[in-house]
């Protein structure tokens, strides 16, 4: 797992950053297909892109 690591919503000012087990959280994120760009110091960014569906959880793993 990275610390710190910058989870956000491409093009929103929604943002979150994992915790020592890579853990975090976005919520009330806009449904639908949306890109989560994640970023930490030293490591590339990567972009992933998930549908969204409205009232249920997503989990999205990423590997920096």
């Amino acid at each position: 797992p990275v610390l710190m690591a910058e989870v956000r919503i491409q093009g929103s000012r929604d943002r979150d950053y994992s915790n020592g087990d890579g853990r975090y959280l976005l919520a009330a994120v806009e449904a639908g297909q949306q890109t989560i760009v994640v970023s930490a110091s030293g490591r590339d960014t990567t972009k992933k892109s998930v549908q969204l569906n409205r009232g249920e959880v997503t989990e999205l793993d990423v590997a920096l």
